[in-house]
């Protein structure tokens, strides 16, 4: 198992074939606002070839500010991590070894001590009821700087299926999830994840991150 930095490269192929699908897109937005002044189709010829035009070309000029498709070796097994805006930085787990790296030019292995902006280390829910890790009294730690937790706080997370409903009926059908997670009077960084029938929690810390899954 190596640990040592890996260079992102492009993925040349999947970067291609989306470079051709955009700009197709782009000389057909094109096509269709000449078409509609050369045969007066009316607002709607235009709209649809603007929004055309701003889909493929902007979306290639979106692609080579952030980067297009890349991958690199996972640092700890070797897989390919897969990813999208190659200039950005990122933090993603691996599917084979489910180590988690980051970076952006190289991927790294996350050090136990990263404290993450957002909540992007995630962790199945357990499904037998949630241990909390405790601290030397036995009371539940903050996620973030583990001190004594000061109170819980209710989280909510809900299905995708409320925002595509809500387009074509009055009143959402989504499922709304809720949880309680312990605090301080300083910070949270627990967030509540829910993908379909999936739920699971993103905790900005990794060390937590680690003391919980033991835990559970």
């Amino acid at each position: 198992m190596s640990t040592e930095a890996t260079a992102v490269s492009t993925d040349a192929g999947k970067d291609k074939a989306v470079s051709i699908y955009l700009g197709v897109l782009g000389l057909v937005g094109v096509g269709l606002i000449v078409a509609t002044v050369m045969f007066d189709w009316g607002g709607y010829g235009y709209a649809g070839g603007a929004f055309l035009v701003f889909a493929g070309f902007g979306g290639l000029a979106g692609k080579s500010m952030q980067g297009g498709f890349g991958e690199a070796p996972c640092p700890s097994c070797g897989q390919a991590l897969k990813f999208q805006f190659t200039k950005m930085a990122r933090t993603m787990q691996c599917d084979g070894c489910g180590a988690w790296s980051e970076g952006t030019e190289t991927m790294a292995l996350v050090p136990n001590e990263r404290i993450a902006d957002f909540p992007v280390f995630t962790t199945p829910m357990p499904e037998a009821g949630i241990a909390w890790p405790l601290g030397a009294d036995q009371t539940p730690i903050c996620p973030m700087c583990d001190r004594a937790a000061t109170g819980f706080r209710k989280i909510e997370g809900s299905d995708a299926l409320g925002a595509t409903a809500a387009l074509v009926a009055p009143v959402s059908v989504r499922k709304v999830h809720s949880i309680e997670v312990p605090i301080c009077s300083d910070h949270d960084g627990v967030a509540l994840l829910v993908a379909g029938s999936e739920l699971k929690l993103g905790f900005r810390s990794r060390s937590y991150q680690l003391r919980f899954e033991a835990d559970n």
